[in-house]
């Protein structure tokens, strides 16, 4: 597929099947993509004003740190620390992924009516566990917890209490034979509801925007806790590396941007169909990993537990560096792939 870029074509060409990622943290098929607003490598945006299907052409695939996968035409470019190279000539070179600038802003409150909401760790903790685990209601949120995280429901009372001085109730729910029992903690309260309706459950699923990636750096901490403990497995017994699941790939791209600006860490977003009783199904699950040294800053920066015969780093490792603007992942491999 060709894309008109800014009224300048981009002749290479991209897999039927490659997921394009839109500015505003949503992701679509580049073969039902029709128009759009996408990040450039400059950290600008830029309108996709056709997508045009290009037919059978010859293809390679670019393989990349954590699993990656690119498959596309050869002369397909990316940028690197030399310049925009094709995809034919990549291996060994280092491909740029522009970061972010997050947690720049200096807006403490949000106002929701008459309320005015604090920007605080506190609140991005909220945030992060509605978008892993909460439902809306007229007038109030719930969030669903396994029957083993009663301290999480505690917490989560705590932090609404305090910030909306509303009714919050835990009662545990049975969700049938074989399936055992979960806890629902509700709050009952108008200005949480309309804040995340308003603000993170945007055309009708559940979003990151990008107004709030300028929100302060504590609520984008707490969002990160919230939702990584909600979505993630930091706690699992398995340590080697950190994955998120979600069925939403535009949580996980804003979570990706989140992180590699915050911690200088990155993780690769990989999918496949969901299973059920064992059959694969047209849904997809996605998955973000982060795995060596991007898993021990995070798990180390958030307090998660790691392998004891690795040595914790400081939670401030990450920010900053030798890679400035961009974060450059050396491409392994570029083999030929056939043609589609």
């Amino acid at each position: 597929l060709l894309a008109d870029y800014e009224n300048r074509f981009v002749f290479g060409c991209l897999a039927g099947d490659t997921l394009i990622r839109l500015a505003d943290g949503f992701v679509e098929n580049i073969e039902t993509l029709k128009e759009g607003t996408v990040w450039t490598h400059s950290g600008k945006q830029a309108s996709i004003r056709q997508v045009i299907p290009a037919g059978k052409k010859s293809l390679v695939e670019v393989r990349l740190p954590g699993g990656d996968r690119i498959r596309c035409t050869p002369d397909h470019r990316f940028w690197t620390r030399e310049g925009w190279v094709a995809a034919s000539h990549l291996k060994g070179k280092r491909v740029g992924f522009s970061k972010r600038f997050v947690g720049l802003g200096n807006q403490k409150t949000l106002t929701i009516g008459e309320a005015e909401l604090p920007l605080d760790e506190g609140m991005g903790e909220i945030v992060g566990w509605f978008l892993a685990e909460g439902s809306l209601s007229r007038g109030s949120v719930s969030f669903y917890l396994s029957r083993d995280e009663s301290h999480v429901a505690e917490h989560l009372t705590e932090l609404i209490s305090e910030r909306f001085a509303c009714q919050v109730s835990t009662t545990e729910r049975t969700a049938g034979i074989g399936h055992g029992s979960s806890l629902v903690v509700r709050a009952s309260s108008t200005p949480l509801e309309r804040m995340l309706r308003e603000h993170f459950h945007r055309l009708g699923d559940k979003a990151i925007p990008d107004a709030f990636l300028g929100a302060p750096r504590p609520f984008l901490r707490g969002l990160v806790r919230g939702y990584v403990e909600g979505d993630g497995d930091p706690f699992s017994s398995e340590r080697e590396r950190l994955t998120i699941t979600s069925t939403r790939p535009q949580l996980l791209t804003q979570l990706q941007d989140i992180l590699l600006a915050l911690h200088h860490s990155w993780g690769p977003i990989s999918h496949r169909p969901s299973l059920w009783k064992g059959e694969p199904t047209e849904k997809q699950v996605y998955y973000l990993r982060y795995t060596g040294r991007s898993n021990r800053t995070l798990r180390s920066y958030y307090g998660w537990p790691q392998k004891e015969d690795r040595k914790k780093r400081s939670g401030n490792w990450s920010h900053g560096g030798e890679h400035g603007q961009y974060y450059w992942l050396l491409v392994r491999e570029v083999r030929q792939v056939p043609a589609e």
